[in-house]
Parts: C-alpha cells; sequence; structure tokens
C-alpha cells in the first residue's frame, strides 16, 4: 500500500536510511565550505568603478554626472546644423526658423577684433557674478568672521539673481499660463484668457513700480483664480503640475523687486567690514548693472531657433537633435557644474565654425615644489567645415601656459607648421609656452576628462529628493 501520508511516493531503497547530522564547517568530507557567520575577503572580481569611488545615483550629484556622461557632443550636432543647413537658407522664404538660423549665420561674419569682442561678450553674458563688483563680495564672504554678514550676503547675491533675471521670469510666468489654459476645461479657458492680456497690458508699462503692480495682479488676480478652479474641478493632472512651477516663478519674481534688493543693500552697508570695501556704491549703480546684463543678439537669435527646432519646424529629423541640444545647455546651467561655458559661430579664412568653451577660473594644480596652486584652464572644442573637430586644452599659470591640442587626421602631415604658428600666437600675446603636445584626436575629449576636479565631490555631496 502507499504511504499516502508522503507528497511523492517513495524512492525504492531509501525509506530506512539512516538520518545524517548537518553539514558543519568542520566536516572533512566536504571542501570549500561557507563559513556564514564570518566576513570573508573579496573574490577578486573588479567591482563597478563609480561604485568604488563611492558615486551613488540615488544623489542629486549622482545623477548629474551620469547625465554629464551620457550627454551628446552639442559642437559636433550644431556644425552640422549650420553647415548643412546654411545652404537651405538661400532656397526658402526667410521666415520661421530659417529666418532665425539665417540670422545666426550672418552674426559668424566676424572680423578678429569682432570675434574677441564676441567672445567677452558672451563671457559677460555667461557669467552673471563675474563682474569685479561680485569678486568683491565673494573675497569678502570668505574673509568676513560674521555669520550675520554673510547670511546677509547670500540673501541678497539671492535678491540680484531674481531681480537681474526678472523679466525672463515674467515670460515663464506668461508661457505657463499658456500650457495651463491648453489643459484647461472650456468654461474655464476664456476667462484665464482675458487674465493673459491684463498681464500682457501690464508687460508693456515700463515704469518705477510696474513690477510691483504685477506682482500685486498675480497674487491678488491670478492665483486666487487657479485656486478656484482646482477647488472646483478637482483637477490633479497637468494643470496642477503647471500650477505648482507657476508658484515659483510667482515667488521668484516678487523676490526679484527693486524694493527688496534697496533693501537688502542698505541693511549690508550697516555692516562696517562690507561698508569699508563698497563704500561709494549706491543701488542706482546696482540698477544700472542689471540693466546692462541685456541678451545678446547670439542668444535671442539662438533661442528662438531652439525653439523653433523643438517644434518641429526644423524638420522632424532634426527635432531629437534640438532636444539634446536643450539637455546639454541645463546640464552646463546645473547648480553642480563649476565651469562657465560658452558658444561661438565665426568663420575662420572663408570657412564656418562653431566652438564651445568651458572655462574653470579657480582650477588647481601643483606646482614644481609640490604645492597646489590656482590656475584658469579652458577646453576649446572647434568644429571647422572640411576639417573636422579640434581639442585645445590650456592651462595658464602666471605668464605661462600648457597647451595640448587634438587636430583631424588629415591634418597629420601639417603638425610642424601647427606648432609653430601657435608658437608664434603664444609669444604676440607675451606667454611663455611651458609645455606643449600635439596629437591626432581619435574621439572628442570629455568634460569630465579635461576638468577631474567635478569628481572630487562624489563623497561630499549626497543630496537625495
Amino acid at each position: 500500500m502507499s504511504d499516502i501520508l508522503k507528497v511523492n511516493n517513495p524512492t525504492a531503497g531509501f525509506d530506512n536510511a539512516p538520518r545524517t547530522h548537518p553539514i558543519s564547517v568542520n566536516d572533512t568530507n566536504v571542501q570549500n565550505i561557507v563559513d556564514m557567520t564570518k566576513v570573508t575577503r573579496p573574490d577578486g572580481k573588479s567591482g563597478n568603478a563609480e561604485k568604488e569611488l563611492g558615486l551613488s545615483y540615488g544623489s542629486n550629484f549622482g545623477t548629474f554626472l551620469e547625465a554629464l556622461r551620457n550627454t551628446p557632443n552639442i559642437t559636433e550636432i550644431l556644425s552640422d546644423i549650420l553647415f548643412q543647413m546654411s545652404g537651405e537658407t538661400q532656397q526658402v522664404s526667410q521666415s520661421g526658423f530659417m529666418s532665425e538660423l539665417t540670422n545666426i549665420l550672418k552674426g559668424m561674419n566676424l572680423t578678429q577684433d569682432e570675434l574677441l569682442s564676441f567672445i567677452k561678450e558672451q563671457a559677460s553674458a555667461a557669467g552673471k557674478f563675474n563682474s569685479v563688483f561680485f569678486q568683491a563680495v565673494e573675497k569678502l564672504l570668505e574673509n568676513t568672521k560674521s555669520a550675520d554678514l554673510q547670511m546677509e550676503m547670500l540673501n541678497f547675491v539671492k535678491i540680484y539673481n531674481d531681480a537681474s533675471s526678472s523679466q525672463s521670469t515674467l515670460k515663464n510666468i506668461q508661457s505657463i499660463l499658456k500650457n495651463i489654459s491648453t489643459y484647461m476645461t472650456s468654461n474655464y479657458r476664456q476667462p484665464l484668457q482675458e487674465i493673459m492680456n491684463r498681464l500682457e497690458e501690464l508687460s508693456q508699462n515700463r515704469s518705477e513700480g510696474s513690477q510691483n503692480d504685477i506682482t500685486s495682479f498675480l497674487k491678488k488676480e491670478v492665483v486666487p483664480f487657479l485656486s478656484t478652479y482646482i477647488k472646483n474641478t478637482n483637477n490633479m493632472g497637468k494643470v496642477r503640475d503647471f500650477i505648482a512651477m507657476l508658484t515659483l516663478n510667482i515667488a521668484k519674481y516678487e523676490n526679484g523687486s527693486m524694493d527688496k534688493l534697496e533693501q537688502s543693500f542698505k541693511r549690508l552697508m550697516d555692516f562696517r567690514d562690507f561698508n569699508n570695501v563698497f563704500n561709494g556704491i549706491t543701488v542706482n549703480d546696482l540698477k544700472k548693472m542689471i540693466q546692462n546684463e541685456n541678451e545678446t543678439d547670439f542668444s535671442k537669435y539662438f533661442t528662438d531657433a531652439l525653439k523653433r527646432g523643438l517644434n518641429g519646424e526644423g524638420g522632424w529629423e532634426t527635432k531629437n537633435a534640438f532636444q539634446n541640444i536643450l539637455q546639454a545647455l541645463i546640464l552646463n546651467e546645473s547648480v553642480y557644474m563649476p565651469l562657465n561655458h560658452i558658444m561661438v559661430p565665426a568663420y575662420i579664412d572663408g570657412r564656418p565654425m562653431f566652438s564651445e568653451i568651458w572655462v574653470d577660473p579657480k582650477h588647481k594644480e601643483k606646482n614644481e615644489k609640490g604645492v597646489k596652486e590656482e590656475c584658469k584652464r579652458l577646453l576649446v572644442k572647434f568644429d571647422i567645415k572640411d576639417l573636422g573637430l579640434f581639442d585645445l586644452i590650456i592651462t595658464q599659470k602666471n605668464n605661462g601656459v600648457d597647451l595640448q591640442l587634438y587636430y583631424p587626421e588629415a591634418l597629420k602631415q601639417k603638425e610642424n607648421g601647427i606648432k609653430k604658428d601657435i608658437a608664434k600666437i603664444m609669444e604676440n600675446n607675451k606667454l611663455a609656452i611651458k609645455n606643449f603636445s600635439l596629437g591626432v584626436s581619435s574621439k572628442g575629449k570629455t568634460i569630465e576628462e579635461v576638468f577631474p576636479q567635478i569628481y572630487e565631490r562624489i563623497n561630499m555631496i549626497d543630496v537625495k529628493i
């Protein structure tokens, strides 16, 4: 009879098998038993490089580094667009996307002096806090022992930043309201459009108190209207997400008022250390600084072309390229990016060129005595039509420079001439070359290769959201 108490039929010959003790680590009959109560040495397998560095992709900084590694090369993408589409601008009507592209191409016809001014203009626009005033603010911030002064200076910088970008913030607010109207129900769409028209009228006013009037309108008309909409419709979708973005921009716009800037500056002047350094500077001087931070023509045309490209006006096949460009530009503006970024389109000896420049003004390297000293390092990537991509790395120390140039393979036979020409350029600018290396570029240099100090904060920044 079968044993009905067992799940399976018993295996013949093992019904009466003797029971043995469980295997133990001291059992000499079994080889290489793992003792789970002890921590053993590594098995020799190489681990993940990022984990060895302590990189956690769960942190904001880790996500930034991962995005940096995967970001497409803007120089190559924009070079292809400008070089390939420059001919098309002559064959179609000058409107929309092609009009913006033509404006960029026209701006590329620069003399040597104009090119230098253009680069300085872009550098000034890219570095809002690189002026002499803010260099002095930074120095005082590092040297003062007053915690109250440090706190007030940081608050002042935040207000100044919001004030200098108030016009772009207002444009963001108007753009968000337009997006909200697209997703809200039809019975609320027309009243919101009327509110948007009134906001547009207020934004045209450039009087002294216009910003306060706009802030009051946003808080008393726009926010209550949207609050009522959410309350009545229980809309938990896109509209609610856009409203969250809207409130952040309204808060930024309000914080950037000239009244708050003036109040913050007056509080700073009450500190003796600040007054000793900045005595003689007035609020009107700050207002002039903000007024001088106008958008450059190139920035305007490039931004307009980017918007149109993202909408598919340059052809749907190039829309993905513009998305990659936008991703890279946003990354270059990250709070974790310690470098200044500049884009330069130009003609060199009749050839169109597009260049990107990354600058680290506080790069540190060891000198001959092994002591780290501050210097400047630049990575210049430029793509010249029909020649290829170049990478130039410059490290400036006092009056001397270290140079590394990586050029396309097609120019390998002209290496000696290139070296002589660069040496002559350095000599004309009274710069002594300490180290100079040239080589064929197999692939473009990445930012993290040239500026490895970006990774230095891996174990210091681990903020998660």
